[in-house]
């Protein structure tokens, strides 16, 4: 499964200077060096997107933030970063931040799927030339159980190793050590992984629902402007829903209860942050359709037949199904 927020992750501190004393490139070469682990693996894969930021001066003020797309495979992906980098650099520069979202596999033998956004790399170079390498991961299939509380053990052992194996060639790359990050909602990092889960009732286990469902509906309506209307969102009993998508990628559901007046949108958690900007679009379509007084189910035939656009998608035709229960479809939302 995917969450929105991370996993688990894990930090290197170095402090290795460069000899020439160019903290633009060191930030650069570092961070091309740990994405190449991550490729050679076969844990990231590409198109591969980038943020920028120079800070400057005590108060640490953004000098300079610019968001690009980068291919680790082109020869020249460190000079297309270095471009970026090099026209802003001052002498009063306090740190260089370059942050990466990795669209990644994993494997269910024999099929490889793609979530993408599986892991952010966070690499931060200082004035001093200390750097910070942070590695998130947003999945799972590392884990012994699955985050609804499921034991995995295949998926683990087809998975696990290959995460276990970038780790320990990051660590020996940069020279530092391994710090795994503190707990969090869904396990515990080590410097291989993650911790074993006991085995319990999934239900005690069942973090998907304690925490992760709440905390994508608090980002979904975070999007939204103060006091719209919408439908309610704990349907109970079975509802209907199509998928909404761009292309062949499926970005996320919208619903409606069979009975009641409850309506709202899923995303999917593969397709990524997209996923969420989609969101917003359905939600405040759903919320005109409830001012105009339609049921659930006459809004979600009513959206049958809206067009989209390329940010939000359209509802793939043909794609109407049932399922017995709303948490049944967060929790398939969450897989592939």
């Amino acid at each position: 499964m995917i969450a929105s927020t991370p996993v688990g992750s894990w930090t290197w501190e170095t402090k290795r200077p460069r000899p020439d004393g160019d903290l633009a490139k060191k930030c650069v070469e570092d961070t091309l060096a740990v994405l190449q682990v991550l490729k050679t693996t076969g844990l990231a894969v590409h198109p591969i997107s980038a943020d920028v930021t120079v800070r400057v001066g005590g108060g640490g003020s953004d000098a300079h933030v610019r968001s690009l797309s980068i291919d680790p495979t082109r020869a020249d992906a460190e000079q297309h970063l270095l471009s970026v980098l090099h026209p802003v650099m001052t002498t009063d520069v306090r740190v260089i931040t370059i942050d990466l979202s990795l669209p990644g596999v994993w494997l269910e033998n024999p099929v490889r799927f793609r979530a993408e956004k599986m892991f952010t790399l966070s690499v931060d170079v200082w004035a001093s030339s200390a750097s910070t390498v942070v590695l998130r991961t947003y999945s799972d299939v590392w884990m012994t159980h699955d985050l609804c509380g499921n034991r995995q053990s295949a998926l683990q052992r087809q998975n696990a190793p290959l995460l276990a194996a970038a780790l320990l060639q990051i660590s020996q790359l940069l020279g530092a050590e391994t710090d795994p990050g503190e707990p969090t909602w869904y396990g515990t990092p080590t410097v291989s992984g993650f911790e074993d889960i006991p085995d319990e009732d999934p239900e005690v286990l069942d973090s998907w629902g304690m925490f992760e469902v709440p905390s994508r509906r608090k980002r979904l309506h975070s999007s939204l402007p103060s006091g719209v209307l919408l439908y309610g969102d704990e349907p109970e009993g079975a509802i209907q829903y199509v998928e909404v998508g761009e292309g062949a990628t499926v970005l996320g559901y919208v619903w409606a209860s069979e009975s009641g007046a409850s309506a709202g949108y899923e995303p999917r958690s593969a397709a990524g942050d997209a996923a969420f900007m989609a969101g917003r679009f359905w939600l405040m379509r759903l919320s005109d359709l409830k001012k105009r007084r339609f049921s659930a189910l006459q809004a979600l035939g009513e959206l049958e037949r809206l067009a989209g656009d390329v940010s939000s998608g359209s509802v793939i035709p043909g794609s109407r199904r049932r399922m017995d229960t709303l948490e049944l479809l967060q929790q398939a939302s969450g897989k592939s």
